[in-house]
């Protein structure tokens, strides 16, 4: 499954579980998909879009912040005096760190280009979704879905780490991902939740940093394509472990990717995580027995495995978990 983030979309999607299904990169009901429910980590308020204003000089506002901003940050905190009170108190509150006034310039910078950020989280959100073609009713469901995956510390950091992406309705399962159009569909108001929409955004992930998901979709090889949905079922997995209220849920044939992801997380309280052979060696064998239980059917999920592609999509997010103040 394959997700994005949103910035300046409209949109929203309640909780819910799903289960990959039907094209390469698609969540549907079945008993195929090992998660369900949102949710958990990572509070506070996530400022989207500010409310207009106007504030004095550019000179006022460095000389109240005291940072060193460029002319368009500067431009942007007088347009948006909601966010200046937001930076003005951040750098209060971290004692004006050199930590602090380089996120307060990037997260300037997102907000500029349609980001979002979370001041109290520190987190930075820069992917944009086209939401163009969802009605208003869908584009409330998909925020609401955003900001599901979003308090999520795991969530959070896949929203984070996707670029942009396209969102449509039309999918035949839950929700698809199409990497040729880098487009999430999905197939019904009730489809648009967390679960699918992180699903589908890890394969966009796993789109962005390997670049193989399109000759897996277009048919030309789909050796690996078993990979690709073994390890969105790590992101869901993983995910509710982070989620203490809505609990972890296990399929047939994801036993023993949920063991070694608990085996991971005794073995590495701490990041980043720099897997050992046995430990590579445990993955894989996680993957055989997921490809074997779903051998043969119409999907990727029993795909051949490709065993030079090792899990570096999952491995990146969970060490931006693990070296954040997200908990």
């Amino acid at each position: 499954m394959l997700n994005c983030v949103e910035v300046s979309c409209s949109d929203s999607g309640g909780g819910g579980s799903d289960n990959d299904d039907g094209g390469p990169y698609t969540t549907d009901n079945g008993g195929n998909e090992g998660i369900e429910g949102g949710g958990g980590g990572g509070p506070g308020s996530t400022t989207t879009s500010p409310t207009t204003g106007t504030l004095p000089s550019p000179t006022w506002i460095a000389n109240e912040l005291n940072i060193n901003l460029t002319a368009a940050q500067i431009d942007y905190l007088i347009d948006y005096p909601n966010i200046f009170d937001e930076v003005r108190n951040f750098l209060d509150r971290n004692r004006h760190s050199q930590e602090a006034e380089d996120f307060v310039r990037a997260a300037i910078d997102a907000l500029i280009n349609n980001g979002e950020v979370d001041f109290d989280t520190q987190t930075i959100i820069r992917t944009n979704f086209n939401t163009d073609s969802l009605t208003e009713s869908q584009k409330r469901l998909f925020i609401i879905a955003k900001n599901e995956l979003l308090n999520n510390c795991l969530g959070a950091a896949l929203l984070e780490a996707v670029d942009r992406a396209n969102v449509t309705m039309g999918a035949t399962s839950l929700g698809e991902y199409n990497p040729n159009t880098n487009t999430i569909s999905f197939r019904s108001n009730n489809d648009i939740n967390s679960t699918t929409l992180g699903a589908e955004l890890m394969h966009a992930y796993q789109q962005q940093l390997y670049g193989t998901l399109s000759d897996i979709f277009n048919g030309t090889n789909n050796v690996g394509g078993s990979n690709m949905e073994f390890e969105e079922k790590a992101f869901n997995i993983k995910k509710d472990m982070l989620d203490i209220d809505t609990g972890m849920f296990t399929y047939p044939g994801e036993q023993g990717l949920t063991n070694w992801l608990i085996d991971l997380d005794i073995n590495h309280p701490t990041g980043p995580i720099i897997l050992s052979q046995s430990e590579l060696d445990g993955w894989f064998e996680a993957l055989e027995e997921f490809q074997q239980f779903h051998e043969g059917n119409p999907d990727h999920y029993g795909d051949p495995i490709n065993y030079n592609q090792n899990p570096d999509a999952i491995l990146n997010l969970i060490n931006n978990v693990l070296e954040s103040d997200c908990n």
